[in-house]
């Protein structure tokens, strides 16, 4: 029992040594991120429901947008760096 604690707040401790040492690294970014999700939202909630149901569903619609276009230029990208698998003349 003793042992299981000890190993227990072991991977505590590196889960939070690992931690802190990516918010040091990404620390502007997540700053940024931070401000501008607060000001986003503050905004929202003082706008009212209408407002804040637009900005929902254009920030849906822009995520759904960014996933599709990273999935597409992933999918361009692995074909691209495949060699060719057929060097001749085709039939």
């Amino acid at each position: 029992m003793r042992w299981g604690l000890s190993a227990f707040a072991h991977w505590i401790w590196f889960g939070g040594v690992v931690s802190w040492s990516l918010v040091r690294h990404f620390r502007k970014p997540l700053l940024v991120a931070l401000v501008s999700g607060l000001v986003i939202g503050l905004g929202c909630y003082l706008a009212g429901p209408a407002v804040s149901s637009m900005v929902s569903g254009l920030a849906g619609f822009i995520a759904s947008l960014a996933t599709s276009a990273l999935t597409r230029l992933r999918w361009m990208l692995r074909c691209a760096s495949q060699p060719e698998w057929y060097v001749g003349r085709l039939p």
